[in-house]
């Protein structure tokens, strides 16, 4: 998490909730044993440097001699300064936090990027397992509970995979206020907001800068047991910050300095689920609304107009569809088309197509119309985003769709003739039989056999011609499959 978010004084009283002093020892003096692929050095201007060697699949874990004395049921916030110097894809470096009672024993090991706040989601550090932030100091911070009966805490680092050489140069503590509820919390869904130190361009300037650039050609290349995401040529990390839409610009802004530059932002085919300022992108009249999608390119584009995005798409076909279409939905066990509500499927049918915002009707992923008409509209559509000259930007495309907007096999059952046919198919080719006879309700609508085979994925349910659209929308009309991503 990045420190400038939250100020020190939304923490507590420091005469309340103090610094909690950690000794030079703590960072300088560990429990390394003979043999490990590990060296650790002191290093004057503190911490210690750590070379791991590699080779090793499981991680290879040293703790510091030091045990730092804290207060039982506390919650601490912790910050950390580390850089890495020498990294490499499949390197991996881990920090852990031991609570220690009075006696020494243990009593918990917590990574350091988790959370054991009920409520709190912590900010994953994400630079120790890609090659992100090189050379360059990485400062974190996290809030942890410490358990009823803690009375120390000490660290704990652990390496695995491909070598590396990180510097630990600080580790800070301090009690906190758990009443004011320090933490950062996930923004809700909503408009983006601006921010102070913003360095965002207008969307002018933003398109301006887009034009100029070469046309973002996406390539996936082998490199041994590797597989690597190359745009124009270029090598990227597989660091990817997901949904710009959420919460401050300052989301974009603060992971492109340490080595972001893939960025996804969203769209909604048909009606969309969730408010904020998104329109519908495949109207009525089967055109096409572009702006909408250049709202969401300029989301990620007037701050960091160098980026790499990423359009996710939210397939969710247009209300014409889906009224035109009613034998090819998704049923509910009335047997009326099936509410989908903010991407989770609600077990509730409608008669009438549902006008409160964030619902929708959802097709059978068992219809074949619905995949072969979507195939249609998403291709006429990349070829009309390809016109933007926003488009340029574009390296991928991600496509949602479904529960949880997943693609996945839902947790409720689907009650529609297509499904009833796709699990006959399935008896047909696992038992050599279509007779549902053996099975009771709640294990053909569960997609469970009495054999204790589980029904997840039906043949018919299979759409290789929707994946080969997940790609720039050059290689989407025409151009060579080797720019795909």
């Amino acid at each position: 998490m990045p420190t400038d978010i939250l100020p020190p004084e939304d923490e507590g009283d420091y005469a309340v909730f103090p610094k909690i002093a950690v000794p030079a020892q703590a960072l300088q003096q560990w429990d390394c044993a003979p043999g490990l692929p590990l060296t650790i050095t002191p290093e004057v201007a503190g911490g210690a440097l750590f070379r791991y060697q590699g080779g090793r699949e499981s991680a290879v874990r040293v703790n510091t001699t030091q045990v730092v004395s804290v207060r039982p049921d506390a919650v601490l916030r912790m910050d950390y300064r580390l850089r890495k110097h020498e990294w490499d894809y499949g390197s991996r470096m881990e920090l852990l936090v031991e609570f220690l009672n009075a006696e020494g024993k243990r009593l918990g090991l917590k990574p350091a990027d988790s959370s054991n706040i009920v409520g709190y989601t912590s900010m994953p550090l994400s630079e120790l397992c890609y090659p992100t932030a090189m050379d360059m100091d990485i400062d974190y911070f996290n809030y942890m509970r410490t358990p009823a009966n803690c009375a120390g805490i000490r660290l704990l680092v652990g390496f695995a995979g491909n070598a590396n050489s990180v510097h630990l140069k600080e580790w800070r503590l301090r009690e906190v206020n758990p009443a004011l509820e320090p933490w950062f919390l996930q923004p809700p869904l909503g408009k983006q907001l601006p921010y102070d130190k913003s360095p965002a361009v207008s969307d002018d300037e933003a398109r301006r800068i887009v034009a100029a650039r070469p046309a973002s050609v996406s390539s996936i290349v082998r490199n041994g047991d590797l597989l690597e995401w190359h745009v124009n040529g270029e090598k990227l990390a597989p660091a990817i910050l997901h949904n710009c839409n959420t919460g401050s610009y300052a989301r974009v802004t603060e992971f492109r300095p340490i080595g972001y530059r893939l960025f996804t932002t969203p769209v909604f085919l048909g009606k969309p689920l969730f408010p904020d300022d998104f329109r519908q992108v495949w109207r009525e009249d089967d055109t096409f609304d572009i702006s909408a999608v250049e709202t969401a390119l300029l989301r990620v584009l007037r701050e960091a107009p160098d980026a790499y995005i990423i359009l996710t798409i939210m397939v969710t076909p247009n209300v014409k569809w889906l009224l035109d279409n009613p034998e090819e939905l998704r049923l509910a066990p009335d047997g009326l088309p099936e509410i989908l509500k903010k991407a989770h499927y609600t077990y509730r049918g409608s008669k009438e197509f549902p006008a409160a915002p964030g619902e929708t009707w959802s097709p059978s992923f068992h219809s074949v119309k619905y995949r072969r008409d979507i195939e249609d509209v998403l291709t006429r559509l990349m070829r009309e985003i390809d016109k933007s000259p926003l488009a340029k930007a574009i390296a991928g495309v991600y496509l949602l769709g479904g529960d949880d907007a997943q693609f996945r096999a839902p947790n409720v059952p689907e009650n529609s003739p297509l499904a009833l046919a796709a699990f006959r198919q399935f008896l047909r080719e696992k038992y050599g039989t279509a007779a549902l006879t053996g099975f009771s309700h709640w294990e053909i609508t569960r997609g469970q056999s009495t054999l204790g085979l589980r029904f997840a994925d039906p043949p018919t349910a299979r759409n290789s011609s929707l994946a080969s659209l997940v790609q720039s929308p050059r290689s989407c009309c025409g151009t060579s499959p080797g720019q795909s991503a």
